[in-house]
């Protein structure tokens, strides 16, 4: 084996043993708490942008033949969860 070639295969050796000390030595971050807010959040926008959509197809006339009530304008959508 040539020296050049062993030289290079300790440095990689050590570079790895480097990089797995240094991802063990991680300490990880704790994930954020849900807060009730955001889910109200996202499900007012979309039940915001349910009501503008069908609002805009009414408009544009894709929806004729149905008779919008106010009910239907005002129910909520719920995004799914991820």
């Amino acid at each position: 084996m040539n020296a050049n070639w062993y030289d290079a295969e300790q440095r990689i050796n050590e570079s790895r043993a480097f990089a797995q000390a240094m991802a063990d030595g991680y300490a990880l971050t704790p994930a954020r708490p849900r807060h009730p807010l955001r889910a109200a959040y996202r499900n007012t926008l979309v039940l915001t942008g349910g009501a503008l959509i069908a609002l805009g197809r009414r408009l544009q006339g894709e929806i004729q033949d149905m008779a919008a009530t106010p009910l239907e304008l005002g129910q909520p959508r719920q995004m799914p969860t991820p």
